[in-house]
């Protein structure tokens, strides 16, 4: 009876010390820093004389703690145009028997067409590298888990960039977004002239202490003008009656410049 007592009064005098001693649940986490983005157009039409174009992507930065005012040395900001991604095959030349042949070729998947990207700063000082690939962000690792899956690849993947960046399809701009004033900031995207149709998506990322805190999407559209659009849909589903079409108008030029110039 005494032990049954004394194993009651020393369970009750743990009882309070075990409540004690659990940890604090900690506070719930308060309002993140948030970015917000619009465009200047969300459809742009290519057209015969289409030479390329620029995206202005305008923002702000909202921060529930008041740094917003301070934006431009609080926070880093990357803002990127993405095309549309398929397979890329990446061919190389060798010179077999005095002759440059291609003698390799790689497939190298889910890459983009087109990639633009703009930052507030040095893409080195906006964040690591190693933590840039993982994100995705920046021509450097738009094609990096193709070069990780398979390490001979890197070559191919090198190859693909320089040739995308010499045509203008990759463009980058770094130290180029401004900040108008307080949380506002502004940045232009380069859109090559054979830029791809289809739909593009556009990625603003805010950066703070060397880590991402949020990021805002919206699409947009490149599409072919109504007259182009016409032609082309033509010519891939009649290819007969374009071809006809395209003989015809040539005989008829011809026919009305002799005429034109015909001699007594």
């Amino acid at each position: 009876m005494m032990a049954c007592r004394a194993g009651v009064l020393f369970g009750a005098f743990l009882f309070p010390l075990a409540a004690f001693a659990q940890p604090k649940v900690p506070d719930a986490i308060g309002p993140q820093p948030q970015i917000e983005i619009g465009l200047s157009t969300d459809t742009i039409y290519i057209t015969t004389d289409f030479t390329g174009a620029a995206l202005t992507v305008f923002g702000s930065v909202t921060d529930p703690s008041g740094l917003s005012e301070g934006a431009d040395t609080a926070y880093a900001i990357a803002v990127t145009l993405e095309g549309p991604r398929q397979t890329a095959v990446v061919r190389k030349k060798s010179r077999v028997f005095g002759i440059w042949v291609n003698t390799q070729s790689e497939e190298l998947d889910n890459i983009p067409l087109s990639y633009s990207i703009a930052t507030s700063g040095q893409i080195s000082d906006v964040m690591e590298n190693q933590t840039l690939a993982d994100l995705g962000i920046g021509i450097d690792a738009i094609a990096s888990g193709t070069a990780e899956r398979r390490s001979d690849l890197t070559e191919f993947v090198a190859a693909l960039r320089r040739q995308r960046l010499e045509n203008g399809f990759y463009t980058e701009n770094e130290d180029s977004i401004q900040f108008l004033s307080g949380p506002l900031f502004r940045a232009r995207l380069n859109l090559p002239a054979a830029i791809p149709v289809g739909l593009h998506v556009v990625e603003a990322y805010l950066f703070a202490n060397g880590r991402m805190i949020d990021q805002a999407s919206l699409p947009l559209r490149i599409a072919k003008s109504d007259w182009e659009q016409t032609v082309s849909r033509t010519a891939r589903n009649n290819s007969f009656l374009y071809g006809l079409a395209a003989v015809i108008l040539a005989v008829l030029t011809g026919w009305l410049g002799r005429m034109i110039f015909k001699r007594d």
